[in-house]
């Protein structure tokens, strides 16, 4: 897990809500390199989210008058909206792809401005969510 952000007061609160491990890795700027494959707590661009294996946001509805102030813990307590944790996946990137589902059954899923397709193909892995090669018989 790594935290993308430059509030200690957030990475504070998340450890503290049991939410980040306190062992977690927080980086102020995140790239490519540093997030591909993470599950990753902050706000990325959505192009560079897609690299991430998750990305969960903590939106805070801030008053104008702490808008790119630092940030306590009590703050970010104050402010923060519901959790959410999203996966991005570039819609261009999945014609054609598998999907291996939590019980470890895979879904083929044809994409054209919306889901037209699904079939199961044979997998073993009981991995959740995780692309499988195209062509593959086996998926994880």
């Amino acid at each position: 897990m790594i935290i993308v952000t430059r509030h200690q007061g957030l990475v504070d609160y998340l450890i503290e809500e049991g939410i980040a491990p306190q062992d977690a890795a927080v980086v102020q700027h995140a790239d490519i390199l540093t997030i591909a494959g993470q599950d990753v707590i902050g706000v990325l661009p959505l192009d560079m989210a897609e690299y991430a294996r998750s990305v969960t946001v903590v939106p805070l509805t801030l008053p104008a008058s702490l808008r790119g102030e630092e940030l306590t813990k009590e703050q970010v307590r104050q402010y923060a909206g519901k959790i959410k944790t999203f996966s991005v996946y570039d819609r261009t990137k999945l014609e054609r792809t598998r999907f291996t589902l939590n019980d470890g059954s895979c879904v083929h899923l044809t994409l054209d401005n919306q889901f037209k397709s699904f079939r199961t193909c044979n997998c073993e892995s009981g991995k959740p969510a995780t692309l499988c090669d195209e062509g593959s018989d086996l998926c994880g």
